[in-house]
Order: C-alpha cells, then structure tokens, then sequence
C-alpha cells in the first residue's frame, strides 16, 4: 500500500507570488493518473487494512497535512468528484488562539515576501541566546537539501524549525508577522478549516486525524510536552468534529 501526502492544493495568488503549492488542475490530473493504476482505499478501507495489516494489493491512501483552509476548498471537491476519500490530520493550535501556527507563518512570510527578505529580517532580529548549541553543525547539510527551493528559503526554514530555540520561536515568528505588517488575526480566520467544514468532511466519509497541537518538532520536547500535544489535539479534534 502507498501513502502519498500533500500540504497546499489550491489556485495561483498574484498577492503570494514566491508561494510553494500544487495547482489544483494538477492535483486533478494526478488523482486521475492514480485512479489508472491504484485503488484509492476509501476509509473503511483503510480501517479493515489497519487492523488485518493485510491491505489490498495495489491500494493507495491520500492524506493532507496541516488542516488548511485549501483542503475543503479545492482538495474536497476534488475527491468527491472522483468519488473517492482521504485522511485530513489537523493541528489543533489554531483553534486555541487566533494567529497562524508558526510553521505557516514561515510559509506565509516566505510566500509572500521571499527567501531573501525574510532571512535578512531574521538576521537582523537573532540573538546568540536565541539559538540552540550545536544545531547548525547537525542540521546544516542534510535538512531540506532536497527541496527545490532557493538557498536564502532553506537557510531561512533551518533557522526557524531547527536552529531557533523552540521557547524562543514563537515570540520571535510574532515580531517578524508585525514587523511585516500582517494582520494575523484576520489572516488565521480564512487559514484554517473550520469545525463546521471538517464536520461536511468527516459525514461525506473523509477521515479527520491528529496532526498533534502545534506542529512542532516533538523530538525538541520532553515526554510530558509530547504527551500534551498529542493528547489534547485529539480530545479537542473529539469535540470539533461530534466524536468523528
């Protein structure tokens, strides 16, 4: 059985011109190709091949990372179009407090102003305690060596998810949104599905899963913090979705 994960499916912004995304059309035209080859299990599917560990020869699972707005508008009707399911996991930090998480707020500030941009404003902003000892050496010439993106992107992105002390990570990403002017506030309500399209979702048969609370590397927490993000994304995900 494959697994193929996606983040961002949607239509060009001419207001995020340096955004990474899949076009919706291409999106289509990949379900289509998969349709070709593979049976895209549908979640009872995936439930029965779970608890068998027994899937079926030439299946195939679609999941979508991240719980964003693009999934109910394009992802959606994509599928049902095709007649077929995915597994949508959700952070649940958004819903606590109304400001992106900070993986995209990084996504966000990249997208719209550059690679360039941002890594010269968080240059300007570091401080020597800000980072964490050592993380430069273990992560410099293996993470995101393998995207297609710029230099300054990549440097920026280890800075951010990797180098920067995770206590220090937040407050740092809130001056940067407010040293660039955005209106994070109104930005969060248009980001994010809502409870009432991850309920449309869940009834037409679509699976909604735990992408922990706050989308951070759990290898920089303790057990007690891990604990946490995964056990109150679930009870609020319970309670979002009517038990689904």
């Amino acid at each position: 059985m494959k697994a193929v994960m996606y983040h961002y499916v949607r239509e060009p912004n001419p207001d995020l011109p340096h955004f990474i995304f899949l076009d919706v059309e291409n999106f289509r035209k990949q379900i289509r190709h998969f349709l070709d080859r593979f049976r895209i299990l549908s979640l009872a599917d995936i439930e029965h091949a779970l608890e068998t560990g027994n899937p079926p020869p030439d299946s195939m699972v679609l999941t979508f990372d991240d719980g964003l707005a693009d999934h109910y508008d394009y992802v959606y009707p994509v599928l049902k179009e095709f007649g077929v399911s995915g597994l949508f996991y959700v952070p649940t930090g958004p819903y606590e407090q109304e400001q992106l998480l900070d993986v995209h707020r990084t996504h966000y500030l990249l997208g719209r102003f550059g690679g360039k941009s941002v890594l010269a404003a968080l240059r300007r902003t570091l401080r020597p305690e800000d980072l964490l000892p050592g993380a430069e050496e273990r992560f410099a010439a293996v993470t995101y060596t393998g995207q297609k993106n710029s230099e300054a992107v990549r440097e920026a992105k280890r800075l951010i998810n990797y180098r920067i002390d995770p206590r220090r990570r937040t407050p740092l990403l809130t001056r940067l949104m407010l040293d660039f002017g955005i209106d994070e506030q109104a930005l969060a309500k248009s980001y994010y599905l809502s409870p009432e399209q991850m309920q449309e979702m869940a009834a037409a048969g679509m699976g909604i899963g735990s992408h922990a609370k706050s989308h951070t590397v759990l290898s920089n927490l303790d057990a007690q913090e891990q604990h946490g993000e995964i056990h109150d994304s679930f009870a609020l995900l319970q309670s979002l979705t009517g038990g689904r």
